[in-house]
């Protein structure tokens, strides 16, 4: 009662006072009225949903594209985790690929090695390239088996469908090898021509990869490609063992030079496995010396029958 009566005073003094209480009660009248064409939604809340979307809606925009940036960056970082995943199965194909070129490459050579000892029936005994002499061009190897295996000094080695070399020294578990293109190396050859002749000569290393060979008589014409094979007069290798091709500097070319380039026949550079040719040298010099005599022999009835012919 007290606060009325003051109320009343104020009002008196004051009229605007009066006016914001008079405003205030008609809000709170209009607040309970319900909104023309929608019975559920009353004044009030109709106002205070106006006055509140703009910032509701910007609130939710921001929400979202906060939830938008964290789903992106775990997006991103599963991405990233598969990208892994995906990176190492592929490491893991590379290297089985690599695992299956290497172990191809192993029965190649294995099946080239088991044609030349059918072909010539020769035991060899296999062997892995340990080392190589890097200070004279690759001139020798060093292989993991040595006189305990059976591998004597001068025996031949092969690889690949091809001549490598000679043993020169032999310890009990490992022995080095001169491959054919050091300079030091010498050895018979017989170039094998597509016409049917054959060309003596003596082919040596150049420490280049490539050998030279030099024909003990001057030769008519050679042809690039034909190929050049042991001549077994040196005593020291077999008679027959493919040392390589020739490789003329003008392919073109018919006329040949005293010297001619050999390209050896086994891939000397990438040597892996070998095969050392279990042949005795008292077997290899016998069998030189059959056919030095056998060749002495067919001169002599050459010669015998130009005599005749002249006569």
């Amino acid at each position: 009662m007290w606060i009325t009566v003051k109320a009343k005073d104020k009002a008196k003094k004051n009229p605007t006072w009066l006016l914001g209480i008079l405003l205030a009660a008609h809000l709170v009248a209009i607040s309970f009225n319900r909104v023309p064409n929608n019975p559920e939604l009353w004044v009030f809340q109709k106002l205070f949903i106006t006055l509140t979307t703009p910032g509701q809606s910007i609130l939710t925009g921001a929400v979202n594209w906060v939830k938008g940036g964290i789903n992106h960056y775990l997006s991103l970082k599963d991405a990233r985790s598969d990208n892994e995943v995906l990176r190492e199965q592929l490491n893991d194909r590379r290297i089985e690929i690599l695992s299956l070129k290497e172990k191809l490459i192993e029965l190649e050579l294995g099946k080239d090695l088991n044609k030349w000892k059918s072909a010539y029936s020769y035991d060899g005994i296999d062997a892995r390239v340990v080392g190589r002499d890097v200070n004279e061009m690759f001139g020798t190897i060093v292989i993991d088996k040595g006189s305990t295996s059976g591998i004597s000094r001068n025996q031949p080695v092969i690889a690949g469908g091809g001549l490598v070399g000679r043993v020169i020294f032999t310890a009990p578990f490992a022995s080095r090898v001169l491959l054919i293109t050091d300079e030091r190396h010498a050895s018979g050859a017989v170039l094998v021509q597509t016409e049917g002749g054959r060309l003596i000569g003596l082919l040596k290393g150049t420490d280049n990869f490539h050998c030279n060979m030099q024909f003990i008589d001057p030769p008519g014409k050679v042809l690039n490609g034909e190929q050049v094979i042991t001549s077994g007069q040196d005593g020291i290798y077999p008679a027959g063992l493919l040392l390589g091709r020739i490789r003329l500097t003008n392919p073109a070319g018919s006329v040949a030079p005293q010297v001619v380039i050999i390209e050896p026949a086994a891939p000397l550079d990438r040597l892996e496995k070998v095969t050392v040719l279990n042949i005795p040298p008292e077997k290899i010099r016998n069998i030189s010396r059959e056919l030095t005599n056998e060749e002495q022999m067919q001169e002599s009835a050459s010669d015998r029958n130009r005599r005749e012919n002249r006569r």
